[in-house]
């Protein structure tokens, strides 16, 4: 047991070359977050509400340029961290990032929890020199070491794992039995905000109690089958991710940002050493 858990929080194969593709994914991600937060004009219009909904009317926003200006600065610090994998420039866009997020979530405090892995993510990888792979100018002499990138790898993942059972948690803290027992809250959302697939499958009441059933037992073991590792971690993810695929496919609500890290964070392919075939 010791020695599986040595080797998820430490040996995760090859690291330096997965890190740094967290990294690239990372970059792609964020990037297009922030290409889709409203525009400055938004906060401008409607200057009074969000100063409300902040809770403070005399706080001082950021102006529409000022907004774009970090916006653009965010950007610019991600695409550096993402073409160099130096620390100071994950840590500079990490700053940038988490700035433009406490702003934004001025319009809802609740709004932080919705995409705060990409800000934990960004900080803990951030803090790690991945130049050694996918940079330029790379600097075999100079990454951190492979342990440190082993373990904000494992550290990701069991967030990944954390978030999953957090909500299954939330589901019966606030749903109770009755959340898995009867499929109101799932159908619910359909009938809101779902697609034609969703509204056609509306009337399959017994259906949305498999799925609400299925779906708490999904977020509950996930968590401790990453940590056991069996069946395969990536059987795991591509299961979580089926979840959110189909959920969108039915109810519009995508959480792309957080599965199309997968690829990466679980997916991705040891590197065939040269000369020796693959297993």
């Amino acid at each position: 047991m010791f020695h599986r858990l040595d080797q998820f929080l430490f040996h995760q194969p090859d690291p330096r070359r997965q890190a740094a593709a967290i990294r690239m994914n990372l970059v792609a991600v964020i990037s297009l977050t922030v290409a889709k937060l409203p525009p400055g004009d938004f906060f401008e219009e409607h200057r009074d509400t969000v100063a409300a909904l902040a809770g403070d009317e005399r706080r001082r926003m950021l102006t529409p340029k000022e907004y774009e200006t970090l916006r653009a600065t965010t950007i610019a610090a991600l695409a550096a961290w993402g073409a160099t994998g130096r620390r100071a420039a994950g840590l500079t866009a990490a700053a940038q990032f988490a700035r433009l997020s406490q702003h934004v979530t001025t319009l809802h405090p609740k709004l932080w929890s919705y995409n705060s892995h990409l800000n934990v993510f960004l900080a803990v990888l951030g803090a790690l020199d991945t130049s050694s792979e996918l940079a330029l100018g790379r600097r075999a002499g100079r990454p951190s070491d492979p342990r440190l990138q082993s373990l904000a790898i494992a550290f990701m993942q069991l967030y990944v794992g954390m978030l999953y059972f957090q909500s299954a948690v939330s589901k019966l803290k606030y749903g109770g039995v009755s959340w898995l027992s009867t499929g109101r809250t799932l159908r619910a959302a359909t009938a809101l905000t779902g697609t034609g697939l969703g509204h056609r499958l509306y009337e399959r009441k017994e259906l949305f109690r498999y799925i609400s059933i299925a779906t708490v037992a999904l977020e509950v073991l996930v968590l401790p089958l990453l940590l056991v590792g069996k069946p395969d971690r990536r059987v795991v993810a591509l299961a979580a991710a089926g979840f959110h695929i189909g959920a969108a496919a039915t109810t519009k609500i995508p959480f792309w940002h957080l599965w199309t890290l997968y690829p990466t964070l679980f997916w991705l392919p040891e590197r065939r050493e040269r000369g020796r075939p693959a297993a």
